[in-house]
């Protein structure tokens, strides 16, 4: 009777284990095929995105170039600024394409994104930009909701360079180390009173302090009157986001 007992106490003991092992192995599948699709339909808006809407810019841009200013000075200057707005248009949707598109998640791919993205944002303005990348490869993962709000402080604080700092030369400089993110964006320009500026919105100080904060990164503003402005952030290894 005990054998019996302790024979029909291991079955019931391996059928729970099975059971339980089972149903694990379904959720873990479930989680994989919710992933699966997250990252399916997140490939499926870059594409959307970049054929729909990056058409409509291109396009824009064609029909620009075929445009001659008018002899009259307020017309030419239209006629600029028209040409930068579409300029800056075309790379702030392939910023949205490329953070919505799943194989940029790497750290890899967020120092080649900050190249090009530095490199072109001056193209036509008389503006020198100066990118230095890590000599070795980065490597690990980064999340699509980390790299929106790294590849937003990039681009606002190149606007901000281009907008406002009458520079000569940008240099960007993007070093790691294994726990350690930098991003630096440094000008030649005429500077500005930190104490002065306080959080104004014409800067955007305040959303990259808030986008820094959702990093848990440390953003650290250096300039003064004639002096230049540099801005350096420095977000811990591996990099999360709070909502």
């Amino acid at each position: 009777f005990r054998v019996s007992a302790a024979a029909g106490m291991l079955g019931v003991v391996t059928l729970g284990v099975r059971a339980l092992t089972r149903r694990r192995l379904l959720l873990r599948l479930q989680r994989l095929e919710q992933a699966q699709a997250v990252e399916t339909e997140r490939a499926r808006v870059a594409r959307d995105l970049h054929d729909e809407l990056g058409g409509g810019v291109t396009a824009l841009g064609l029909l620009y170039a075929r445009l001659r200013p008018a002899p009259d000075p307020e017309a030419r200057d239209l006629h600029r600024l028209l040409g930068e707005r579409i300029h800056r248009l075309g790379l702030d949707l392939e910023r949205v394409v490329w953070t919505a598109s799943p194989r940029n998640d790497s750290l890899e791919r967020f120092a080649a994104f900050t190249a090009r993205f530095a490199a072109h944002y001056f193209r036509g303005t008389g503006v020198r930009c100066v990118v230095a990348l890590p000599e070795e490869a980065l490597s690990g993962p980064l999340a699509p909701a980390v790299r929106h709000h790294l590849s937003a402080i990039l681009r606002e604080s190149l606007h901000n360079a281009l907008k406002h700092a009458d520079a000569r030369e940008v240099r960007v400089t993007l070093t790691a180390t294994p726990t350690l993110l930098v991003l630096e964006v440094q000008d030649d320009g005429r500077g500005v009173d930190l104490g002065a500026l306080a959080d104004d919105a014409g800067h955007g100080l305040r959303n990259l302090r808030e986008r820094a904060a959702r990093l848990g990164a440390t953003l650290t503003l250096d300039s003064a009157p004639g002096q230049g402005f540099t801005l350096r952030l420095s977000t811990p290894l591996p990099v999360t986001c709070t909502p």
